[in-house]
Formats: structure tokens, sequence, C-alpha cells
């Protein structure tokens, strides 16, 4: 008869065990994060009218699209003694 191995635990580390109690569906979050503007534009379109879109490079050299128009979405300048 073949036992099955128990699995092991491994400890969380202090922000793993706080992003995971942060990972519940319908619990309400903040996420930001810096970066710099690639490409801007105004957009419009339609019912929604006309917006600011961005094209954004993170320091890690990710690039992302930034929809000014999502709900909930703001978007300020760095104040780090940055360009702003």
């Amino acid at each position: 008869m073949h036992t099955p191995q128990p699995k092991r635990l491994q400890a969380l580390t202090e922000e793993e065990g706080r992003l995971r109690g942060l990972a519940r569906k319908g619990r309400r979050v903040r996420v930001t994060f810096e970066a710099e503007v690639a490409e801007a534009w105004i957009s419009s379109s339609g019912s929604s009218g006309r917006r600011v879109q961005f094209i954004v490079t993170t320091p890690d050299g990710r690039r992302h699209i930034v929809d000014s128009g999502l709900p909930g979405l703001h978007i300020e300048g760095a104040s780090d003694g940055e360009q702003e």
C-alpha cells in the first residue's frame, strides 16, 4: 500500500501574507505604480466623449496602456523632484 506524502508547509513572507489577505473577491483595493509617459493622445468615442489615453513605461521597461476613462482611475504627476 502506498502512503501519500504530506505537503510541506512553506512559511509566508509578511508581504505574501498581506497580499493573500487582500485576495478576497469583492474586496476594494487601490493599485498604484509609477511610470513614465511614452505616448499620449486624445481620443473621442461617441457617448464617452473625449479623453486622454496614455502609453506608459514602468522602470522594468514594460509598456502599459492607460485608459483615463476607466471608472475609479486617478492619474497624478510624480512629485519627487522629477519632471512633471
